[in-house]
């Protein structure tokens, strides 16, 4: 009976993180991102307290697939996530938000604060070397990063995602391989 229940725990226990990490990267999924954030905003709102996000897209990133092929780009998100999670603070959190595109929650983190952990992710990134398989070098790939946090007219998740966004469509349009941040026009 306790080998059965044992076995049950370990079942449940891998169904909970197969329903909350995203399986090609193991970093947060979607799913949880939304649950968590909202959860983040409502306590950001109640203590009065700041909140980030990191919005980040690799540039340029149809061409490794279409040159290396798609495993060599799944290599590339994997390591791309791995650099994310070693440079984020312990408190902050990481999921892939969609294709290449990943988002980091900064927790008790105002906006220039965050701005200047997206500012030392891009670099690091910049630095990286991506190794993939039969490709005798390294790849250098760049990030673009839109930043926002909770303010002035971003008050809900569906705000600050739009938000930080539009901060990485500009930090792409002006060039790539930068961060944008700020609150939206009035």
């Amino acid at each position: 009976l306790s080998l059965q229940t044992m076995s049950d725990v370990m079942r449940i226990t891998l169904l909970e993180r197969e329903t909350i990490t995203d399986s090609l990267t193991g970093l947060f999924n979607r799913r949880y991102l939304d649950r968590r954030l909202n959860e983040d905003i409502a306590t950001a709102h109640r203590y009065s307290l700041p909140l980030s996000i990191m919005m980040i897209d690799i540039d340029h990133f149809k061409p490794v697939n279409d040159q290396f092929g798609h495993q060599a780009g799944d290599r590339v998100l994997v390591s791309l996530g791995k650099i994310i999670s070693e440079t984020v603070r312990e408190s902050d959190y990481v999921a892939r938000y969609g294709g290449e595109e990943f988002l980091v929650v900064a927790p008790y983190t105002p906006l220039l604060d965050a701005t200047e952990l997206s500012e030392r992710l891009r670099k690091q990134v910049e630095l990286a070397g991506f190794k993939l398989p039969d490709v005798p070098d390294e790849i250098r790939l760049t990030v673009s990063i839109g930043v926002t946090s909770l303010g002035e007219g971003i008050d809900n998740i569906e705000r600050l995602v739009h938000v930080a966004d539009d901060n990485l469509y500009r930090a792409k349009a002006a060039g790539r391989n930068r961060v944008i941040h700020g609150m939206p026009e009035a």
